[in-house]
């Protein structure tokens, strides 16, 4: 006789364990009630605290970005995914838990894209908005961290502009810079093979064949103007 009925939720195999959640309940509060990890309550704990900390921070940056992105000619596409769930968080900590070996806190302190935007400019206005975005944010007290792009470079398997902000209060966000194409080829054509090729069973030949469409996908995106004058730099990096 099953203790759950199945239509209030779902069964979950977690680190080897089979849990039982309940519908509208997140996975550590699950994991916790099912008594099945008593000693993760202290990562536990950190990741319900950070999650809460993003959704304090979120409405100000919103509110902050909206008004800069529009002064700069821009757009702010998928605002609703700005905020990760709470579900979709920890779906991620444990992801990239299993690649990297690290532990749940340690994964979490690099984890800057639970507050995630993204920018839209069209190829010949990308980078003056990029440059307008930046100087706003710094008169608002938001600092530029780490700045990676991969627009145009023929090796990547993506291409935009993607940076690390932190704002006045030292919470940390995702901003990206894209074009409508480059988001397109992302989103639509790009994603579901990235999700691939990260999975952990995926062959060694297969991953060359994803990252392979990949990259012939990116060649059909226009190079926006002057791209290269963007450059990338990581004030985060250790060392």
């Amino acid at each position: 006789m099953k203790k759950y009925d199945e239509a209030e939720g779902v069964w979950r195999t977690v680190g080897g364990r089979r849990i039982f959640i309940k519908n509208g309940q997140s996975l550590s509060e699950a994991m916790i009630e099912s008594g099945k990890f008593a000693k993760k309550d202290k990562s536990s704990s950190a990741l319900e605290q950070g999650y809460e900390t993003a959704r304090a921070m979120e409405p100000t940056i919103t509110a902050d970005l909206s008004e800069i992105v529009e002064e700069s000619g821009g757009e702010l596409t998928g605002l609703e995914f700005r905020l990760k769930t709470k579900e979709s968080l920890e779906r991620k900590v444990l992801s990239d838990m299993k690649l990297t070996g690290l532990s749940k806190e340690e994964t979490l302190n690099y984890l800057y894209d639970v507050v995630r935007y993204t920018s839209l400019f069209n190829s010949d206005s990308l980078v003056p908005g990029y440059q307008r975005i930046v100087e706003k944010l710094r008169e608002k007290g938001y600092n530029i961290l780490r700045v990676k792009n991969t627009m145009g470079k023929e090796s990547a398997s993506y291409w935009g502009i993607n940076t690390v902000v932190e704002n006045p209060k030292g919470y940390r966000f995702e901003l990206q810079f894209h074009t409508p194409q480059s988001f397109q080829v992302k989103q639509e054509l790009n994603h579901s093979l990235y999700e691939e090729q990260r999975s952990s069973n995926v062959s060694r030949q297969r991953f060359k064949e994803l990252e392979e469409q990949m990259l012939s996908n990116n060649r059909m995106i226009k190079v926006p103007t002057n791209v290269s004058d963007i450059k990338s730099f990581d004030k985060l990096k250790k060392g």
